[in-house]
């Protein structure tokens, strides 16, 4: 598999070191500023470790670069294994179900599988990087469509990584390149942008994770600014929560964002090695970053997605494996 795709990319990272291997760019964090005492968490929620399932390699049930995972309203698990360039479905007890996908530029394909999610109506959306591509799925894997292409302009793609709908089914889509998010509706139609390269409020530097809480409020992980931001549907700046570190609500290299029914925020903090989470307000509520009492900790935390019954999932890609977490109170 050729790396050439990504290299293009490589000299606007910033000193951030990438592992470059056919697959989404999976950053090194840089090194964190020094700790801030840590809050009191707000509220009663707290998780522990529930299970895991996953190793190293290519046969089914196995991961090579897991990046990314998406959950559907029955509680099946879809997991990106990008360094396998296939999509990978479990129950949400971790057993395996089915695949999909393969190398190449053909339909249903991957050059460059980034990342995934699951639209309003219970398709599985993937994100080909390399090519700009949203591919759209059925959930047993039939190849529904596809839109996107490369380039700077209104709809097009530097190079897509995260998306997430709304109630609408319009699609929310970060440009790790271009350093914006665009909006499009059901049929892939260019609606809107906003970002722009920088710190300032609604700026972004390197975005990755996106999702979009019940209250229609979008949650972006402002990756190079170690922060995520909050905006309307629309667009609308309306605050931000983080700054770089390692105390409790600070992060390094915030990158897989999801929201429960409360609209409590969960972020994979990459750097730091843990899930954060914080309330409907931002305010944080608590953290984990593993089991290590069974030896389960985090090691290179990426994706997340949360089921009905509140358990949440995390791509652990460093581990090769996705791991359960439960909500005690």
């Amino acid at each position: 598999m050729t790396n050439l795709s990504l290299k293009m990319h490589a000299g606007i990272l910033m000193g951030a070191f990438l592992v470059l291997s056919g697959c989404g760019k999976q950053m090194n964090p840089t090194s964190p500023s020094p700790a801030a005492p840590e809050p009191t968490p707000t509220g009663p929620l707290t998780f522990v470790y529930q299970a895991q399932f996953g190793t190293a390699g290519s046969a089914a049930g196995q991961f090579n670069g897991n990046w990314g995972i998406a959950s559907d309203a029955s509680g099946n698990l879809y997991v990106a294994d990008c360094l396998n360039s296939r999509i990978q479905k479990f129950s949400s007890d971790g057993t395996f179900l089915t695949q999909w996908g393969s190398y190449g530029t053909g339909e249903g394909q991957f050059v460059n599988l980034s990342n995934i999610a699951v639209d309003a109506h219970g398709n599985v959306v993937a994100i080909d990087g390399a090519r700009g591509l949203i591919i759209t799925f059925s959930p047993t894997g039939t190849l529904v469509g596809a839109w996107g292409s490369l380039g700077s302009g209104d709809g097009q793609f530097g190079y897509p990584y995260g998306v997430a709908f709304d109630a609408s089914n319009n699609a929310y889509v970060t440009d790790f390149t271009l350093h914006r998010v665009q909006k499009f509706d059901a049929t892939g139609t260019y609606q809107a942008q906003w970002g722009g390269n920088g710190s300032g409020d609604g700026q972004l530097h390197e975005p990755i994770g996106i999702t979009v809480d019940k209250n229609n409020t979008v949650h972006v992980a402002d990756a190079g600014n170690n922060r995520v931001e909050n905006f309307t549907t629309s667009g609308t700046y309306q605050g931000q929560i983080g700054g770089a570190g390692t105390g409790a609500g600070q992060f390094n290299w915030p990158y897989g964002v999801a929201t429960d029914a409360s609209a409590n925020l969960y972020v994979v903090d990459q750097g730091n090695r843990r899930v954060q989470v914080f309330d409907n307000a931002g305010a944080f509520v608590t953290q984990w970053t593993g089991d290590p009492t069974q030896g389960q900790m985090l090691l290179q935390p990426t994706g997340i997605t949360l089921i009905p019954n509140g358990q949440v999932f995390v791509a652990d890609s460093g581990n090769h494996r996705v791991e359960a977490f439960k909500p005690t109170h």
